[in-house]
């Protein structure tokens, strides 16, 4: 008998059973294993997950993987010679996912629903969500009304009235805004898309995310809480079919239709007999909280964003369930290169900060790097900012500065492992480092009462 290592690779999926890991007596010659197999490791404990997070989503995808638009899962052994295990062991890849969804039945997809995990994640982990939420109080980063200092407080609070429940979302809302507008967690933990739940922990930890992802969060906080909410599309366009058709059409053809690129996500939270549209993006998007008299003025009309050097007006659309539904979980669990897309294509970089932002690009050295530097510093010149200063890898003493408390050659290190063996990406990493001041962007726009329970 040989001792064999078991590596799980979640194809076409975010890399949620990245590094996994499982260790076990016996020999297995090339073949196909179903999930049954999978589930029985699972019950047996011999899988180690990187986490315990990671793992409650491994093991739903498994047992239930039409509920996340995936396929039933399958287990691939590779030869000893197709892998980088050694030569006293047998690897084995695990397929447990993939990237198309169109073979699963419509009314499978239909039936997805993300409220329902995100209470079976908060049943089960509980606890880890309660403590990166006591965490997020702990550090006076999250405010909350006098005498509450925990999740369980906040549990007990908001069940009294409606002005209870709106005091504590706000504050929430606010939090969420404030955390970092970053992709540097991404590449740190391997993630390129986080759950709520796994946004709770980045807040815990001093780390953020992009407006998708804080959406998430807080859609995440009102389900365990069961609070009626829905997510709200925002466009670069205005969009003349109904989108919620479009999303659904494309689950089920996603070859065949084309799904417009949503640019931004927000919430639209009830609370008693009112609606409220709250963004908690972050970065230079203004905090937003208003009611549905306040809000009517940005769905009729949109309302500008800036997240760096450009400035678009966003046309906003109302998701109903299954098509909120099927975008999250569509970013969440299908898309393993979209940290790179957010840092790279759609230009929002690593960080945008209270005071500087974090770009980032592929450099081929001489020419190259020169012409970006100053497609960069003319960006600069014309916003009137001070000159940015540019990170190359070992190569000055910028390089020794950190972002977010991670060292910038650690981040660029971290980067490059991950996609050096891309057929999409090639060249180096280098940063740019732009100061600036967008104060006019965080200007806050809330309702009067909602104004009104805003804590300092």
């Amino acid at each position: 008998m040989s001792k064999s290592s078991f590596v799980f690779v979640h194809a076409g999926g975010n890399g949620v059973a990245h590094e996994y890991f499982s260790e076990f007596n016996e020999v297995f010659d090339n073949r196909l294993i179903g999930g049954d197999w999978l589930k029985l490791m699972l019950e047996k404990k011999l899988i180690h997950p990187a986490d315990d997070i990671r793992n409650f989503y491994l093991k739903k995808i498994i047992n239930a993987p039409h509920s996340f638009l995936h396929y039933p899962a399958e287990v691939v052994f590779r030869n000893v010679d197709e892998t980088d295990c050694d030569e006293d062991s047998i690897c084995a890849v695990s397929y447990i996912t993939h990237n198309e969804f169109s073979e699963i039945k419509f009314n499978q997809r239909l039936n997805i629903d993300h409220k329902k995990i995100n209470i079976e994640s908060y049943e089960e982990l509980g606890n880890l969500f309660s403590g990166y939420f006591d965490l997020c109080v702990l550090s006076g980063q999250l405010k909350l009304p006098a005498g509450l200092k925990s999740f369980d407080d906040v549990k007990d609070y908001v069940k009294l009235n409606c002005n209870n429940l709106l005091s504590i979302l706000v504050n929430v809302a606010k939090f969420i805004h404030d955390s970092p507008f970053e992709n540097v967690s991404k590449f740190i933990n391997g993630t390129p898309f986080h759950t709520g739940l796994e946004m709770w922990r980045n807040f815990s930890e001093g780390f953020g995310g992009i407006c998708a992802e804080k959406a998430s969060a807080l859609k995440y906080f009102c389900d365990i809480l069961e609070i009626e909410n829905k997510l709200v599309a925002g466009l670069s366009r205005v969009f003349d079919q109904d989108l919620n058709d479009i999303i659904i059409e494309y689950s089920n053809d996603p070859k065949g239709v084309d799904l417009p690129r949503v640019q931004h996500l927000l919430n639209l939270i009830r609370i008693g007999n009112e609606e409220y549209l709250v963004d908690s993006t972050g970065g230079n998007i203004q905090f937003l909280f208003v009611n549905s008299d306040g809000a009517k003025r940005f769905f009729e009309k949109g309302y500008k964003a800036r997240m760096f050097s450009k400035v678009d007006r966003l046309f906003l659309y109302p998701l109903g369930k299954s098509a909120g539904d099927i975008l999250l979980f569509i970013s969440e669990f299908h898309l393993p290169f979209t940290h790179w897309d957010y840092t790279f294509d759609q230009g929002l970089g690593l960080a945008i900060l209270p005071n500087m932002y974090v770009g980032a690009y592929f450099d081929w050295g001489g020419e190259c790097t020169q012409r970006l530097q100053s497609h960069y510093s003319k960006i600069s010149k014309r916003l009137g900012f001070e000159s940015p200063l540019f990170v190359e890898p070992g190569d000055n003493k910028e390089s020794e500065g950190t972002l977010l408390g991670v060292n910038y050659e650690v981040l660029i290190n971290e980067m490059m492992l991950q996609y050096w063996n891309s057929e999409f990406y090639t060249g180096h990493i280098s940063l740019c480092l732009q100061p600036y001041s967008f104060d006019f962007w965080r200007l806050p726009v809330l309702s009067k009462n909602a104004k009104n329970l805003l804590l300092s």
